[in-house]
């Protein structure tokens, strides 16, 4: 049976009256995890013969393991994954109107599949080359949450009594969401091609780094005409592999856009004789209107490359490419 195991450290240290230092390590691994593969495929070293790779090029059923089968897809503990990760977390506990928890992890996760139906992959019979990252990986995540009270009203350091100016101005308190963290891994397929291939997934071939492949202060152009959009990665960093030959791109080998994202609220009490409370606040969804772009098209089509590399839309609910502030108002009343 698939098992996992978990371990994990940490250290902490009180470095002032009410801050706190946490440091940890967490690790993680899924042992024989479950998933399938085609196991009637054709190995990619069938032949060197072009005629004959010819041959089975046009006839591909007459040279699988099992002739009288499509595909066989074998249940097995073909699966492994390993998470490991890092944070730092500095919190301060409530005093002078503030709280603050501010962490920052760096993690890795990976595995030969990203779930546990039909794996897939360049070849059956060398399953490690599909080895990488998770489509859900995030290598670095920093959040940091806050909460004020502004030290104006009723119990507060200015303007402490009643009366009009406190319900109009004092007990408010103001909290902060800030959170940074980078893209989700990217793996780019191929397309267009004028080469024969044998069955299996396509890959292309890298002729660049990672860093020459990305756009360096990416713009993202006219948001409104995709055709106007500007790309994120450079497709001139990639070529069509020879016929009967794999790409040499890995799995999730590139990291799609990162996320900045802001979330503020305003809020007060309002308490009348004792037993009623209206609660009135106001939240905030990025306040910067930062657009957050999903991962774009990753098919490396050297015919026709109009798409490759253009966001289509975004992330965190909003569903504007600029990005866009979105507010909430909320009143409640309890007794």
């Amino acid at each position: 049976a698939p098992y996992s195991m978990n371990w994990n450290a940490t250290w902490q240290y009180e470095f002032a009256p009410t801050w706190l230092l946490d440091m940890s390590y967490q690790g993680s691994a899924g042992v024989g995890l479950l998933n399938s593969w085609d196991i009637n495929a054709i190995p990619l070293d069938v032949s060197s013969d072009r005629a004959t790779l010819d041959r089975i090029y046009q006839n591909t059923q007459a040279y699988k393991p099992f002739t009288n089968f499509g595909s066989v897809r074998l249940w097995s503990n073909f699966g492994h994954s390993t998470y490991h990760s890092a944070t730092v977390k500095v919190e301060k506990r409530f005093s002078r109107g503030l709280t603050l928890d501010s962490f920052y992890t760096k993690s890795r996760v990976i595995s030969e599949a990203d779930d546990d139906s039909a794996a897939s992959g360049i070849s059956y019979y060398n399953r490690r080359l599909e080895k990488g990252r998770t489509n859900f990986d995030v290598s670095n995540r920093w959040v940091t949450h806050a909460l004020y009270e502004l030290p104006v009203g009723r119990g507060r350091h200015w303007m402490n009594r009643g009366g009009v100016f406190d319900y109009l101005l004092g007990g408010w308190n103001i909290a902060v969401i800030q959170t940074f963290q980078s893209g989700t891994p990217v793996a780019f397929t191929m397309g267009g091609s004028p080469n024969r291939y044998l069955p299996g997934a396509q890959r292309p071939i890298q002729t660049a780094s990672n860093g020459d492949i990305i756009v360096k202060d990416y713009k993202l152009g006219d948001r409104f005409n995709n055709s106007l959009k500007n790309p994120m990665w450079n497709i001139k960093g990639f070529a069509y592999p020879a016929a009967y030959t794999p790409g040499t791109v890995g799995r999730n080998t590139i990291e799609g856009p990162a996320v900045n994202w802001t979330q503020t609220s305003v809020a007060k009490n309002f308490r009348f004789r004792e037993k009623y409370n209206l609660d009135v606040r106001f939240d905030a969804q990025n306040i910067f209107k930062t657009p957050n772009y999903r991962n774009p098209n990753s098919v490396v089509n050297l015919t026709n490359s109009s798409a490759f590399g253009k966001p289509t839309n975004t992330v965190a609910g909003i569903d504007s490419l600029g990005g866009r502030f979105v507010g909430y108002f909320q009143v409640k009343l309890s007794f």
